[in-house]
């Protein structure tokens, strides 16, 4: 472990990229932003990517939009919601989205879920479904003041959506790979 430790402390410092595979190394000034991390003398890509973390990136793919339903009905379940909330899933960026999901009252959950591994984006719907449930008992009524941080109701959102996903973790440790 310490060889990459010592390798990203310098690759921090002095702005120097070294290439995994074959040992060459540049600097950030001699690429363009667009190959930074192509190695100059043997082409490997050395840019940092979420799959090196074990972490399952979620797809348009029929499975994937069969797991995040799946997970949608548990959570439901768990919370006691049982009206229909439409959920919209993003690929892309839109200025409506500022953040990883928000809960539009009543109405809408939109929730980014490019690059992003399935715990990750499950926790995010989670969060906003209970949203949904608050807004269903008449307790969020002011998502201004009912969403800031460190507000009981965003808390509780925070802290609800944590329990839930550990819940459907011990059922589906997939999740976690």
């Amino acid at each position: 472990m310490k060889p990459v430790i010592k390798r990203l402390l310098r690759e921090a410092l002095d702005k120097t990229i070294t290439c995994t595979k074959c040992g060459w190394h540049w600097k950030e000034s001699e690429s363009s932003k667009k190959d930074l991390y192509i190695c100059h003398e043997c082409g490997h890509d050395n840019a940092t990517k979420k799959e090196s973390l074990n972490e399952r990136l979620l797809t348009k793919k029929e499975g994937d939009i069969r797991d995040i339903a799946d997970f949608v009905n548990f959570a439901k379940d768990y919370l006691g919601i049982t009206d229909d909330i439409k959920i919209e899933l993003a690929y892309e960026r839109t200025p409506d989205l500022k953040t990883y999901a928000y809960y539009r009252i009543g109405d809408l959950i939109k929730v980014y879920v490019k690059d992003r591994n399935s715990g990750d984006i499950f926790r995010s719907l989670c969060h906003e479904l209970v949203h949904h449930l608050q807004h269903l008992e008449g307790r969020l009524t002011d998502p201004e003041k009912d969403g800031a941080d460190g507000s009981d109701l965003e808390n509780e959102a925070n802290s609800k959506a944590g329990e839930i996903l550990r819940k459907w973790g011990k059922l589906h440790s997939e999740i976690y790979q």
